[in-house]
């Protein structure tokens, strides 16, 4: 399987880190220079960022963020290998991620695209996996379950991918992993449990990272604020207690099940 690192060329601290956590599992990676946001130009901006945003416009550094990963799919869509992984350079990988990694002989035979990161969310799978791979489940993925740290896309994937972004108006994560976002490219999505890698804002508390979210503080400036925030915060205890019983009556009468993905 052809491993790809997004990073950028001032970020040798993240490279050295990515290149200790795939040495440790006996792993190689492609390094993929990432689009900088500090060099894109208006022009450039203005010619991919089209259409209504479903969530927000945005920011110059989710606009490099997600032509960053677009370079990587014009790679795996010319690669010798049928799946590549493409990873962000802020990962740490689980205990036995070399025997997973190594091959992407267990992929489900759709072609679909395996997210390999866990996050500190719940999202919706299959209660039955579809493959297994060195005691890792492949499970069906339901709901939207965001970040881009750490997937699989086979070939055939990343060149439908490609012709659907030449322009786009919601972040990559969005794009890949949320079926209710307009204009979704429609793929089989699945998850890997536990997943085998994890992105240091989700394993670390922020007094221990040293790696840090470039694009952290981009989306902070765009939560809610005023009276939009006090209603989505009087509103939050109703939602909290319509989601466990949503996910008692899912777990009981379905064939899917609310997870937190773990991360081993």
């Amino acid at each position: 399987m052809l491993i790809l690192v997004i990073n950028l060329d001032r970020e040798k601290k993240r490279l050295q880190h990515m290149r200790e956590e795939f040495s440790a599992h006996g792993l190689a990676f492609q390094r993929v220079a990432a689009v900088d946001a500090a060099r894109l130009s208006d022009e450039t901006i203005a010619a991919h960022r089209k259409g209504s945003p479903n969530f927000y416009e945005l920011g110059v550094g989710e606009v490099a963020c997600f032509l960053s990963h677009r370079k990587c799919w014009e790679i795996a869509a010319e690669s010798a290998e049928n799946h590549t992984l493409v990873c962000e350079d802020d990962l740490f990988l689980g205990e036995n991620a070399g025997e997973v990694l190594a091959s992407g002989d267990w992929m489900p035979a759709d072609g679909g695209i395996v997210k390999v990161e866990a996050s500190r969310f719940k999202t919706l799978v299959g209660k039955v996996p579809v493959a297994e791979i060195a005691g890792h489940g492949v499970f069906a993925l339901h709901r939207d379950y965001a970040g881009a740290g750490a997937y699989i896309i086979s070939r055939d994937c990343a060149r439908e991918l490609l012709a659907l972004t030449e322009t786009f108006c919601d972040p990559a994560d969005q794009f890949l992993f949320n079926r209710t976002v307009p204009g979704w490219h429609g793929r089989p999505i699945y998850q890997l449990m536990p997943a085998v890698a994890i992105q240091e804002v989700f394993l670390k508390p922020a007094s221990g990272q040293a790696l840090g979210s470039a694009l952290q503080g981009e989306r902070r400036t765009k939560r809610r604020t005023g009276f939009d925030k006090l209603r989505r915060e009087a509103a939050r205890p109703f939602e909290q207690l319509g989601g466990v019983i949503s996910g008692v009556v899912t777990g009981l009468f379905s064939d899917r099940r609310w997870v937190r993905v773990p991360f081993r």
